[in-house]
């Protein structure tokens, strides 16, 4: 059965720091590891371009990627150990249609082609970087003068304040993660407000993590987090206490059994093990590691968090645990006497 609204698969030949590698990702959750510099953001980036509609500020794909990735040359996207003649290729199926672009250099120039039409929900990335405290005026002086932050920030801000017309919002689905926030969001002349008991906050004022959590409060309230659309979050854990993580998760877990579905890099053990706690058997959520290898950036996928492998951050979590047993037991790890 072919799922509506969603990305089933993915390659990746001669793309940034991808050789040759391919996913096949989940309607529900995909959860996607790796080290610094492991291309999590790029592959988010790469699907993205595809999706992301065409706008009078960024009429077509090859200005969406180099503004993506803040480049005006986007030759600089093919792989730097591609040999001589070698094509950039980014290739897919959503909703059981498939889509591609390329890019190769004819003359010094590069050609970009695409090819299949396919009715897409909207996409929405949530970057690394918080844009809920820094709306006022941003797309203005975004598009007046340069400013250097990437895509991603521009397309956020629009998201979080405008209201999608053609989708009603769901403000009940969203009172649980405003209940965290302890008040009320109030948008006005272009700046976010907190409205609490004790007072007004503008958003500059609340916690980063706080932040965080009302921007993907405000996605929902205000009809773009709807069935058939795709959400983007880059890292959610940053700058978010783990104690909150429990509830991110349990929003995102009831966002994909509505049908939107959901792309997150991450290097939280906590996120990961919220995931693999939470999920139902009706849940679908799968996981994949990035890692580096001679032929590029490898990917390997599986269901479960502890069949994951190589997985650097359940490595880690271990080791740590391993060395405070042998503390705790009065043994370094060289099994010499600990003072």
């Amino acid at each position: 059965m072919i799922e509506s609204g969603c990305h089933q698969s993915l390659r990746l030949k001669n793309f940034t720091v991808f050789q040759d590698a391919s996913l096949e990702f989940a309607p529900g959750i995909n959860a996607i590891i790796g080290e610094n510099g492991s291309g999590k953001t790029h592959l988010l980036k790469a699907l993205y371009a595809f999706q992301r509609p065409p706008s009078r500020e960024v009429p077509d794909i090859r200005t969406a990627l180099g503004q993506l990735f803040q480049t005006k040359d986007i030759t600089e996207l093919v792989r730097s150990q591609a040999r001589r003649g070698d094509v950039l290729e980014v290739s897919g199926t959503y909703s059981g249609s498939a889509w591609a672009y390329a890019l190769q250099k004819t003359n010094g120039e590069p050609t970009l082609s695409t090819f299949g039409k396919v009715e897409m929900g909207r996409p929405v990335f949530l970057p690394a970087l918080d844009m809920m405290g820094h709306t006022l005026q941003f797309n203005q002086a975004y598009n007046q003068v340069y400013l250097d932050f990437d895509l991603t920030c521009y397309d956020i801000v629009t998201l979080l304040t405008l209201e999608n017309r053609v989708q009603p919002g769901h403000k009940k689905e969203a009172e649980g993660l405003t209940s965290l926030l302890g008040g009320k969001l109030e948008f006005e002349e272009g700046r976010f407000y907190l409205q609490t008991p004790g007072g007004r906050q503008a958003m500059p004022l609340v916690a980063e993590g706080l932040r965080k959590i009302a921007a993907l409060a405000r996605l929902q309230q205000n009809g773009w987090l709807v069935p058939g659309a795709t959400l983007f979050w880059d890292e959610p854990e940053v700058n978010v206490n783990p104690v909150l993580m429990d509830n991110i998760v349990e929003a995102l877990l009831a966002l994909a059994r509505q049908g939107v579905q959901v792309f997150l890099t991450t290097h939280s053990y906590v996120i990961l093990k919220e995931l693999d706690l939470q999920a139902t058997p009706e849940d679908t959520v799968r996981f994949f590691s990035l890692h580096a290898s001679k032929a590029g950036t490898q990917v390997t996928t599986s269901e479960s968090l502890n069949a994951l492998s190589p997985n650097a951050i359940l490595s880690h979590f271990g080791s740590l645990y391993d060395r405070d047993i042998r503390r705790a037991a009065g043994r370094s790890r060289r099994s010499e006497k600990v003072r």
